[in-house]
C-alpha cells in the first residue's frame, strides 16, 4: 500500500487482527507457498493433500462438509497454516522466527481474548461471530478453486529447483466475478494466475496487466461443477486421474 515496507509491515498486524490470522505466520508461509508452488509435497499450503489413502472416517467428513457448504476447509487451512505453531516451528528453525511467530500468535491471541471480556462473549459473538462464519463459508470454494484438482509434481524427497514464477499459472486456477466484485470486495483476489506470475505487483494494480488465464473459470461454473466432484476426489486426486476438467 506504500513505498515503506516498515508502514506496510504494521498495516499487516492491523489487517491481521480482522482476517484472524498472524501476519508473520502469513508472510513466511506465503512466500513458501509462492517459491515452491508446482511442487505439492514441499509447498507448505499443499503438501496435506498429497495423493494419499483416505480413512472412511476422513472421507465421510470432508465430503459431507463439502456437500452442506460448512468450511471446514477454510478452518483446517487456517489452522495448520498460521496458527500451528509447533509446525511453524519446525518450517522456521531460526530463533529469531521462532520469537516473532511466538509473540505474534499470544499478541492475537491476547487481544481477541480481551475484546471478548470487554464486550461479554455474547455481544462479541453478536458483532463477529456470523459475518466472520459467512466469510468462511465464502472463502472455502474460492479457496480450494486456487490449486485444487490441478496437476502438480511431486518431489518424492528429491532435491529440486523452484519453478520460476512466470511458469506457474499452470499450477494454478483464477475464478472470474463480476469487476465490480472482483476489484470492490476481493481485491483481485481471485486473479490467482497473474498473482503467481507476477507476486510482487499489488492486487490492485492486477487489472492494469490485461492477462487471461488457462485455467480460467467463471465462478457460477466452477461452483456448480466443482460441488458435483465428491472433496477426496477434488483434492487429492487432479483432472489427469478424473476427466473432470473446469
Amino acid at each position: 500500500m506504500f513505498k515503506k515496507g516498515m508502514i506496510n509491515r504494521r498495516i499487516g498486524h492491523v489487517a491481521s487482527l480482522f482476517c484472524g490470522i498472524p501476519f508473520h505466520s502469513w508472510q513466511m508461509i506465503h512466500h513458501q507457498h509462492h517459491k515452491w508452488a508446482g511442487w505439492q509435497d514441499i509447498d507448505p499450503t499443499t503438501e496435506q493433500v498429497v495423493p494419499r489413502k483416505l480413512r472412511s472416517f476422513e472421507r465421510n467428513i470432508i465430503n459431507f462438509c463439502w456437500k452442506l457448504y460448512l468450511p471446514v476447509f477454510s478452518i483446517l487451512y487456517r489452522f495448520n497454516n498460521y496458527w500451528n505453531l509447533p509446525r511453524l516451528l519446525r518450517l522456521f528453525p531460526r530463533k529469531k522466527m521462532k520469537i516473532k511467530h511466538t509473540i505474534n500468535m499470544t499478541v492475537l491471541l491476547l487481544s481477541y481474548i480481551l475484546t471478548s471480556l470487554y464486550l461479554g462473549p455474547v455481544l462479541f459473538l453478536k458483532i463477529f461471530g456470523l459475518s466472520f462464519f459467512l466469510h468462511m463459508i465464502f472463502s472455502d470454494p474460492i479457496l480450494l478453486s486456487q490449486h485444487s484438482h490441478i496437476p502438480q509434481h511431486l518431489s518424492s524427497g528429491s532435491k529440486v529447483q523452484p519453478f520460476l514464477p512466470e511458469t506457474q499459472d499452470v499450477f494454478t486456477r483464477s475464478i472470474v466475478f463480476p469487476k465490480w466484485i472482483s476489484r470492490a470486495i476481493l481485491f483481485n483476489f481471485d486473479a490467482h494466475e497473474i498473482h503467481h506470475m507476477f507476486p510482487k505487483v499489488p492486487g490492485y494494480l492486477l487489472p492494469k496487466l490485461n492477462f487471461t488465464g488457462d485455467n480460467q473459470v467463471s465462478w457460477i461454473r466452477w461452483l456448480k461443477e466443482s460441488k458435483k466432484i465428491p472433496a477426496d476426489v477434488l483434492l487429492f486426486q487432479n483432472r489427469n486421474e478424473t476427466g473432470y476438467d473446469f
